[in-house]
């Protein structure tokens, strides 16, 4: 016999029980099962990696927690670009840094400008770079 109980239960129905609970989690796995499937059939959900487009980088000072700024500033890059970059990519780095990078070009440096980009700024220099003719919207247009 079992050496548990279900709480407020016979210990001999546990078992049965168990059982029970065991056929709807095999059942459950077999729709997940069957609809991954499916999915594979049709083409959803595979991984596909864009091997054109830029690479663009942001480095980042760890010491000084920037991280959360390089993260919404390349979530910010990826939605304005969608389709247009390879991957953005975050490097932790020292001593201050805060810099971001398309290929080898440097499109902002906050030690040479002597602050952050304004996400504007940053998207028009590097719309500038990979796609020209593209418009940004509002951040195309001046705010004086």
């Amino acid at each position: 016999m079992a050496a548990f109980a279900w709480a407020g239960e016979d210990m001999r129905r546990a078992p049965s029980r168990s059982l029970g609970m065991h056929r709807h989690i095999f059942a459950g796995a077999r729709r997940v099962a069957g609809l991954a499937m499916m999915a594979r059939r049709e083409g959803i959900g595979e991984r596909r990696v864009m091997d054109q487009g830029p690479r663009v980088e942001i480095t980042y000072c760890r010491q000084c927690r920037w991280l959360l700024r390089a993260a919404w500033t390349a979530q910010e890059l990826l939605t304005t670009f969608d389709g247009e970059l390879a991957e953005v990519a975050l490097r932790p780095g020292t001593g201050g840094v805060f810099e971001v990078r398309v290929g080898d070009a440097l499109l902002w440096s906050r030690a040479a400008e002597g602050r952050f980009p304004e996400i504007k700024e940053l998207k028009q220099r590097l719309r500038d770079v990979i796609a020209p003719d593209k418009p940004l919207g509002h951040s195309d247009r001046d705010d004086g």
